[in-house]
């Protein structure tokens, strides 16, 4: 073949050829090589990736089961000593001894009894008693209930001295139901806690760890009173003071009751000490102070002379007014003698409330005297004269009484001399006569209207407690003796007295010119 370069022969084609084709398949081996290179490598990284992430993989799940296994073993070890604890603590404090606790009470006005847990501490101290706070447990109804423990302060209680404390409280309820029965007004309706007695099974830590402190501690069997919490009822207050000083300035029903039971007892004894809280329902009151003629009442009894210290601080209100007052302390010698007239004991509440009353009787010193006192009878209207009257009891004492002011409401007083008497041994309450010199049909016709006016207003004020403003006679009660400089009237009358023997005035209501005696 020939071409612009010259004529080529047929070897030096096939040769290029040849050439051209080993080339060329090199090229192509070369490429396929490369590619099973980058294949194999690539095949290579992932099947390590994939390897490395199974095993981060696998090693993070053992750690986060081992983290849960050891986590859960943990909470549930902690749960049940949790558990465990409170269980225990549930079953009885006495494990722990966090609080004090007593035995099982004597029975309440239920048929039940509790035990108490009661704090460490006192929350309030008081001259005979420490008070701590608590709650009572047992199977009754008043389970859970806020209590309170009353603990002896002056040595370890005894049975004999909670005895004498629950003692009070029943002779307290006992007069109050009789109160109540007088009264309408719910708001002066009166009631007294009744405690339980029992004694302190255990003590808390607390209380073993301060006994080297100085005072007296609580023991373990020694008696202890269990008593309602008031304080959750209302605000706890003293109404009437230990010594019958009133914290109110008004008159209270209160102040009726505690007159009513030196009334009530027969004279023997008075009420007061009353404290507590008032709700819509009355008052609720705690352990009351009682004074009376024996001092047979415990530490604070008072006898007959803080007795009388009462009264002298009382004030009749209208629903005590014709109550009976104590008669004055004379030395013992002369000391005036009870006799009964009809009440005495207590009476149960299903008693007729249609008592006699008392009358005191001190023997009169007829040998001191040149006359011998007569005893008279008057009628209705009828006057006495000038001379001496002696007021009998039961026949068998004399007592001088002279009555000698009278006022109309609140005119100025009249210088009105009268004189009581009874009629006899055979007189009764009902028939004592209201005997005057001066008293004319007019005055006694004035009294008997402002008697029935007074009464009216009387029946409006009843449930209120308001004190009447009326005093038709001045208010002067038997065994108030009359002081020489206080004795007024007409010198011509009081001549004809023993000057030597005591007066007593009298409590007296004239009634159309009868004197009608309030019963007890």
């Amino acid at each position: 073949m020939d071409t612009c370069f010259g004529p080529v022969s047929s070897k030096k084609i096939l040769a290029v050829v040849v050439i051209v084709v080993v080339v060329v398949v090199v090229v192509v081996v070369v490429v396929v090589v490369v590619v099973v290179v980058v294949v194999v490598v690539v095949v290579i990284v992932v099947v390590v990736v994939v390897v490395v992430i199974v095993v981060v993989v696998v090693v993070v799940v053992v750690v986060v089961v081992v983290v849960v296994v050891v986590v859960v073993v943990v909470v549930v070890v902690v749960v049940l000593v949790v558990l465990v604890v409170v269980v225990t603590a549930s079953m009885s404090l006495r494990m722990l001894h966090l609080q004090n606790e007593t035995n099982a009470s004597c029975p309440d006005l239920r048929g039940q009894g509790y035990r108490a847990s009661f704090r460490t501490h006192s929350a309030a101290k008081g001259p005979r008693k420490k008070i701590y706070h608590g709650h009572l447990e047992g199977s009754g109804p008043r389970k859970g209930e806020h209590a309170v423990v009353k603990v002896f302060r002056e040595g370890p209680g005894t049975e004999s001295m909670c005895d004498q404390e629950i003692e009070k409280h029943r002779l307290a309820l006992k007069l109050a139901r009789r109160f109540n029965k007088k009264i309408t007004d719910p708001r002066a309706k009166i009631s007294f806690t009744l405690p339980l007695k029992s004694t302190v099974e255990s003590l808390a830590v607390g209380q073993l760890l301060t006994r080297h402190r100085q005072g007296r501690h609580l023991d373990k069997m020694e008696w202890v009173l269990i008593e309602e919490n008031l304080i959750r009822q209302g605000e706890y207050q003293v109404f009437i003071g230990k010594a019958g000083e009133t914290v109110d300035k008004g008159p209270t029903a209160l102040d009726a009751f505690l007159h009513f039971t030196y009334h009530e007892s027969g004279r023997k004894f008075v009420l007061c000490g009353f404290q507590g809280v008032r709700t819509e329902m009355g008052y609720i009151l705690t352990t009351p102070c009682i004074h009376s003629e024996d001092s047979s009442f415990g530490a604070t009894d008072g006898g007959p002379k803080t007795l009388r210290k009462v009264f002298e601080q009382h004030v009749c209100n209208n629903l005590c007014y014709s109550f009976e007052r104590p008669p004055p302390l004379l030395q013992t010698e002369e000391q005036p003698s009870l006799q009964r007239s009809g009440l005495g004991e207590l009476m149960s509440d299903d008693d007729d409330d249609d008592e006699q009353g008392w009358f005191l009787s001190p023997e009169a010193e007829a040998e001191n005297n040149d006359d011998s006192p007569c005893q008279r009878r008057c009628s209705t209207n009828s006057c006495c004269d000038d001379e001496e009257v002696v007021f009998l009891t039961n026949g068998s004492t004399e007592l001088t009484v002279m009555v000698d002011k009278a006022s109309l409401n609140n005119r100025d007083e009249m210088d009105i001399s009268h004189k009581v008497f009874s009629l006899g041994k055979d007189g009764t309450s009902e028939n004592l006569a209201y005997c005057c010199t001066d008293l004319s049909k007019s005055i006694i016709e004035e009294i008997e209207n402002e008697q029935r006016r007074v009464e009216e207003k009387r029946a409006e004020n009843e449930s209120t407690g308001k004190k009447s403003d009326h005093d038709f006679f001045r208010r002067i009660h038997l065994g108030d003796q009359i002081k020489k400089e206080d004795q007024t009237g007409k010198q011509r009358q009081q001549e004809t007295l023993d000057t030597d023997a005591p007066l007593h005035r009298c409590n007296v209501q004239a009634v159309g010119g009868i004197e009608k005696r309030p019963s007890v």
